[in-house]
């Protein structure tokens, strides 16, 4: 039982207490490379929403190109860097001439397979040595207001 005019948030004390900062390095647009800021800003983010090593780091999205994907302009992505992935999930990864892409990845060497989540949106597949995996989206943040 609390006491009247007693204020509240809907943030629970944990999460407040517990928050760890993930750098916001740039934005990921689709149709050229990855744009970093000059400044990196840290965001406070719940705990298990960072890899445990630590080391996530997020991109905002630019533009219409992951619609697809689920992901519209203004979403931050949280991303762990590449150590090693599991076939299916979804990367960043950048192909000749440093276009960002985000799709679902399955290895069939010598070449990596990626999947859209649009089932219109025919597979396709790269060598990987055109290709350069740059980490493995885990979460995504939506801010929704007008």
């Amino acid at each position: 039982v609390s006491e009247k005019r007693t204020p509240r948030s809907l943030i629970p004390e944990r999460y407040q207490q517990q928050s760890k900062a993930a750098p916001f390095i740039g934005t990921i647009s689709g149709d050229r490379p990855i744009e970093t800021l000059e400044k990196v800003e840290m965001i406070p983010l719940p705990p298990e929403l960072i890899s445990e090593d630590g080391e996530s780091y997020l991109l905002k999205v630019g533009g219409d190109k992951f619609i697809e994907e689920g992901m519209i302009e203004g979403d931050l992505l949280i991303v762990r860097p590449y150590v090693d992935f599991e076939p299916g999930e979804m990367v960043i990864a950048l192909i000749e001439g440093g276009t960002a892409l985000i799709k679902r990845i399955f290895p069939e060497p010598p070449f990596y397979r990626f999947e859209s989540a649009n089932a219109e949106v025919q597979p396709f597949r790269l060598r990987e040595d055109h290709v350069e995996i740059q980490g493995i989206v885990t979460a995504l943040l939506r801010h929704y207001s007008s």
